[in-house]
């Protein structure tokens, strides 16, 4: 039977990305935060005895951390992202050399511009200007090394994944927690950053069915794939955004009062991006239309407010 291992299955994607394995009737080796009982990735004789224990066809790589945003939180991103990388693909390099890894990078490997084309295609040059960005930079670099040497790492690079039962630290949920409690609480502000920016957001449902079909090409490949862009290809204005969440949410214009918050001077203002050639590799295209991300993004706030007031 395949198995795969599935690093950073507690997490937002991770959970969906397990259900869709399952379902695909993959049997799954789950490696979560080693805070509840998981698999430390910084560790690499404990990645080493996961290995040999799970004895998995394959690895989707999906831990590590996207926040902080500023430089006080480098080192940590410094050691999940890239230690915990870098102990993931020796390990594998060590016990288990003949199985295909899938590396999730970002779309923040762009960095802001300028760019040369519109949408942003996988050969546009990466110049990151956020230390996560400049973490998965590394972290693709980390991929190139050990694809060198005889490994079958491949890459993606998902852009903005949004849905329910994501953290408020990112920019739709917070927006949508934001309308949730103005319905309850009439008055409040919305606090948020730039409402002219322009995002490719993506259902987290779509993403993970989008990795088991990549996983599937992987298990059939015998090289390396990518870097591949994951993306929907439709920008979004975040202030039209707010819009639609507040208009589901039952938030009136009147209502609606925002209270601007300086993002910094890193802040991206446009990023758009072009997944032709994964929808070419695996015939995979997005299944959840726009409105209903956002109905199920309000309706996971509504429960999750609702539980702490309760």
């Amino acid at each position: 039977m395949t198995r795969v291992v599935v690093t950073g299955a507690g997490g937002f994607t991770g959970q969906h990305a397990c259900r869709v394995l399952r379902s695909l009737r993959i049997d799954v080796a789950e490696w979560v935060s080693p805070r509840v009982g998981g698999v430390d990735l910084r560790d690499t004789g404990q990645v080493e005895a996961a290995f040999r224990r799970d004895h998995p066809s394959a690895v989707l790589h999906l831990a590590g951390r996207a926040r902080p945003k500023d430089l006080p939180g480098f080192e940590d991103l410094l050691g999940h992202n890239v230690q915990g990388t870098w102990a993931l693909l020796e390990a594998v390099r060590r016990v288990a050399p003949e199985i295909p890894v899938i590396v999730v990078s970002s779309s923040a490997v762009y960095g802001r511009g300028p760019v040369t084309q519109d949408p942003i295609g996988e050969d546009e040059c990466c110049a990151p200007v956020l230390p996560y960005g400049a973490t998965k930079a590394a972290v693709e670099a980390l991929a190139a090394v050990y694809t060198a040497v005889g490994l079958r790492v491949s890459v993606v690079r998902p852009f903005n994944l949004v849905g329910p039962g994501q953290g408020r630290e990112f920019a739709v949920a917070n927006l949508a927690r934001q309308v949730v409690l103005i319905k309850r609480s009439p008055g409040t502000l919305v606090e948020c950053g730039r409402l002219d920016s322009v995002r490719d957001f993506l259902d987290v449902r779509d993403a993970a069915e989008a990795y088991c079909s990549l996983l599937q090409l992987v298990l059939a490949s015998p090289s390396s794939i990518g870097p591949l862009n994951l993306c929907s290809g439709v920008g979004r204005r975040l202030g039209d955004v707010l819009e639609e969440l507040a208009e589901i949410a039952g938030v009136t214009r009147d209502e609606l009062q925002v209270q601007p918050v300086s993002g910094g001077a890193t802040d991206i203002p446009h990023q758009l991006g072009d997944s032709t050639r994964l929808r070419a590799a695996t015939e995979w295209a997005p299944r959840y239309p726009w409105r209903q991300t956002l109905s199920d993004i309000v309706a996971d706030w509504e429960t999750r407010i609702g539980k702490e007031r309760s």
